[in-house]
């Protein structure tokens, strides 16, 4: 699994970027964070291939033509947590879950 963390400022145009974004083929999870001054998306790929397939796309293109000067940082997934359990975890402990975060 690949996980890429991809930043930008803040503009208005991510909304519709996003929702096109995050129905792509190969993406087991994907999350937009954002404060005043940065929008931040977080995502999880099943693999390389899948990643590389998207990286070619009109797709991509768009969403780095609408964000000059974006940065984006590759990395090997080496331990995750399922949805699932975190989510009891939280229900069982929320103050823990969430200090620990």
């Amino acid at each position: 699994m690949i996980g890429v963390i991809w930043r930008t400022s803040h503009t208005d145009d991510h909304e519709g970027l996003f929702e096109k974004f995050k129905t792509t083929a190969g993406i087991v999870a994907t999350y937009q964070l954002r404060d005043e001054n940065e929008v931040v998306v977080v995502t999880l790929w099943e693999n390389a291939a899948k990643r590389e397939a998207y990286m070619g796309s009109a797709l991509q293109s768009e969403i780095a033509a609408a964000n000059p000067g974006s940065s984006r940082l590759v990395y090997e997934v080496i331990d995750s947590v399922s949805r699932s359990s975190a989510a009891e975890d939280y229900e069982r402990h929320p103050v823990m879950a969430m200090s620990e975060g």
